[in-house]
């Protein structure tokens, strides 16, 4: 606090009315040095470290000197033998005040993998409490855990049931506590055992939305024994994949799709704001689960359940690809949509995963990877001229894109090295490229189960901070894609159309190419890799050109169209080939 501050007011006299004496000088009174002046030499810190995973038993045992250092997990030595009609009392969770109560229980009904049990007061059909039970053994036990992995099993309380209490919750379809999952020295609510709570004041047993949200709640009891500090949004999103392994579709997509921008992996604390972020991490992960099927199957997660890694290494997406009207948009600007295609977008994946590999491990510090890729130091360029003929790198993404840069090389080899070996081994044999193939191959091995050297949860340009609207973006992309005019193509487009006055009743050439140009587009750039947005420039010179010229289509249109294709293809490849024009980056 400074002098003036409403904390220590200060007097015309320099000293307040009442105050203590000054203390005799003395050397203990000298001014406390700054960290700065005890550690000069302290370099800058750019990012922090991750915690250490949150250890429960660590932290009771250092906070309660009464507990054994080695505290036990298991409370009981034998399982006990329960009968159907005995009462228990649990702990509860009312969400909305975040306070917890506790409540009477009947155990109704004993399966193979369940203590059934309904809480006093609510009406709950034995018949539709065991149908509801035969389909959970029979279906959704099996196919979840055969997806994702096993709860704790025989678990804290040493036996090997599930306990699924039926009660009257506030502010929730249902949930799992890890809280139980430990003994009550550790944690004084917990109830000692593995247990799912549903609401059936708002799921009725007989309901088959019951049934999915205790297919939901299994996962989170799987994802607690695989690993129990992973981030929410892959829990929650696998949580909704296990709805539909199960059998049953989530209901969250619409949420999803009738809210606006909502991030992936930043979950908001208030349950009651979540509905449209259950939907974006479903749809990531149902995404991840048909794209990268495991050898259990093509629902085998548990690869993911069981990885100690928590959250996401930074891969960024186009905003455009977030949802289909932006889709749309992109389309009507840039006559395109780069990674709108599944294959496109897995190509622009592996190649994303190249780069965040490439800074989580500062691969660019090593001398191996400066000598084949060059310096990652080098300034990004805002155009590169590439060199179709050289062998030099690899070709992933379109336009030779590994030449316009040290990192994007790296980048385009590692994903190539992702397709089978075999692939990329008789794609590449005899080229120089091989050696990069070669040394990210040798490099994925050392790196095989190392950890990163960089494990920062800085975010990039975040959502919240950008202010460039849409105009603006576009306006200055199509900008750096354009192609200045120019009448370099008049010696071809007179060989290809007539000008002469007999065929003046046949239809303009300007009109033939305006009716056939989307198609024309579409094929060459199927052909070249050029970006649709830039022929089309190209073609707008081309209709252009034939107007002034007064040039007239003559002959088969199926023939004049095939060889307009082919004039067009001839020319873009001619222009990287004689290496006179500039690629924006």
């Amino acid at each position: 606090l400074s002098a003036g501050s409403p904390a220590t007011p200060a007097t015309s006299g320099g000293k307040a009315a009442g105050a203590p004496p000054d203390p005799p000088p003395s050397q203990h009174n000298k001014p406390t040095p700054s960290v700065a002046a005890l550690v000069p030499d302290l370099p800058p810190v750019d990012f922090f470290p991750d915690a250490p995973e949150r250890d429960l038993y660590q932290l009771a045992a250092e906070l309660k000197p009464d507990l054994p250092q080695d505290i036990p997990r298991v409370v009981n030595a034998r399982p006990f033998s329960f009968k159907e009609g005995r009462k228990d009392t649990f702990w509860l969770m009312d969400l909305p005040s975040l306070k917890v109560y506790q409540s009477e229980f009947e155990l109704r009904l004993i399966t193979p993998h369940v203590y059934w049990y309904v809480e006093e007061g609510q009406v709950v059909r034995q018949q539709d409490l065991e149908r509801a039970a035969t389909i959970f053994e029979e279906d959704i036990y099996p196919r979840v855990t055969g997806a994702f992995g096993e709860e704790w099993s025989p678990g804290v309380d040493n036996d090997p049931h599930l306990n699924i209490l039926n009660a009257g919750l506030r502010g929730t379809g249902g949930y799992f506590t890890s809280n139980d999952e430990y003994p009550t020295s550790v944690t004084p609510f917990s109830n000692q055992r593995e247990v799912i709570y549903i609401n059936t004041s708002a799921f009725p047993v007989s309901n088959s939305s019951y049934l999915r949200t205790l297919a939901h709640e299994l996962q989170h009891a799987i994802h607690w024994n695989g690993d129990p500090s992973e981030e929410t949004w892959v829990n929650e999103g696998l949580a909704e994949l296990a709805a539909t392994v199960a059998g049953y579709s989530p209901d969250s997509i619409h949420r999803f799709l009738q809210s606006g921008p909502t991030s992936l992996v930043h979950w908001p604390l208030s349950p009651f704001q979540a509905g449209a972020h259950y939907g974006a991490a479903f749809l990531f992960m149902q995404y991840l689960s048909d794209h990268y099927p495991s050898a259990e199957g093509p629902n085998g997660l548990r690869a993911l359940v069981e990885e100690p890694a928590d959250g996401i290494a930074g891969i960024a997406v186009p905003f455009y690809l977030a949802h289909p009207r932006l889709m749309r948009l992109e389309r009507s600007q840039m006559l395109e949509v780069e990674g709108g295609h599944p294959q496109q977008c897995l190509r622009l994946m592996r190649h994303e995963a190249g780069h965040a590999l490439h800074h989580a491990f500062r691969l660019q510090t090593r001398r191996r990877w400066q000598r084949l890729f060059g310096p990652s130091s080098t300034p990004y360029p805002d155009h590169y001229r590439p060199n179709p003929a050289s062998q030099r790198y690899v070709q992933h993404l379109r336009l030779y894109y590994a030449q316009s840069h040290p990192d994007e090389d790296f980048a385009e080899t590692f994903a190539v090295w992702l397709q089978p070996r075999a692939v990329w081994r008789k794609r590449y044999a005899d080229w120089p490229a091989l050696k990069k193939l070669d040394y990210v191959d040798e490099l994925m091995e050392e790196l095989k189960g190392a950890r990163s050297a960089v494990r920062t949860r800085m975010h990039v340009d975040p959502l919240l901070k950008i202010r460039k609207t849409l105009r603006a973006y576009y306006t200055e992309k199509r900008e750096r894609y354009l192609l200045g005019d120019s009448d370099m193509y008049d010696r071809d487009l007179t060989r290809l159309f007539s000008s002469q006055t007999k065929h003046r009743d046949r239809e303009l050439a300007s009109k033939f190419l305006r009716r056939n140009r989307p198609e024309v587009r579409r094929l060459v750039s199927r052909w070249t890799g050029e970006y649709q947005f830039t022929l089309d420039q190209v073609l707008n010179d081309m209709i252009g050109r034939c107007r002034e010229l007064k040039l007239r289509a003559v002959g088969s249109e199926r023939q004049l169209r095939m060889d307009f294709a082919v004039l067009l293809t001839a020319k873009t490849i001619q222009s990287l080939h004689n290496r006179r024009n500039w690629i924006a980056l």
